[in-house]
């Protein structure tokens, strides 16, 4: 069996996949709708504090990955953790409305010389654009998410969780300055 001829009839027929597809939807998002074209400047969700209130364009995705390391000492404790690789995909399904699934991925911990490592849970949901800054109320978009209880038994919460925020942000003008938030409720319903 001559596996270097169906190496090469492979990657041939892969390079006429994306060839052709990539024609197919050059007037749409990499999806197959929504515009070719972006409209608004990349906005991250990954790695930050808060979650942002843009959604990604009908049509188009966005792949977000990240790494947290923290360490504290506080009243003899001594505390060090990894996350990896913090993984957000994000599908813009209609205007306004996108797809979120999200992983933390692998996770390690170190409290006292005591070691856990394992991988967390996984939550899949929505953020949908509620409306724009408009005078003194601020740029509003909500989530809606669903903790699924698949991770290792060091991280795991053991059960399905619903997770929903409230996402709000306010640009001052032309200044440089802006101001931003989430209101966050998660309740395990098992």
């Amino acid at each position: 069996m001559n596996y270097s001829n169906r190496l090469n009839g492979f990657g041939l027929s892969l390079i006429a996949l994306l060839t052709f597809s990539s024609m197919a939807f050059a007037e749409t998002g990499p999806l197959g709708f929504g515009d070719a074209e972006f409209r608004d400047p990349l906005a991250t969700d990954r790695p930050d504090f808060t979650e942002g209130t843009h959604t990604v364009q009908e049509g188009h995705f966005q792949f977000e990955l990240g790494y947290t390391y923290t360490t504290d000492d506080e009243s003899g404790v001594e505390t060090e953790s990894h996350s990896v690789p913090e993984m957000l995909l994000r599908v813009g399904l209609e205007k306004d409305t996108e797809l979120r699934i999200a992983w933390l991925g692998y996770l390690s911990q170190d409290v006292n010389g005591e070691d856990d490592n394992g991988v967390s849970d996984l939550s899949v949901g929505f953020k949908h654009s509620l409306f724009a800054q408009d005078g003194l109320l601020p740029e509003s978009s909500f989530i809606f998410e669903l903790g699924l209880p698949v991770g290792s038994s060091e991280f795991t919460s053991d059960e399905l969780e619903v997770l929903g925020k409230y996402l709000w942000a306010y640009e001052f003008g032309d200044s440089p300055y802006s101001l931003a938030g989430n209101l966050n409720f998660a309740t395990p319903i098992g």
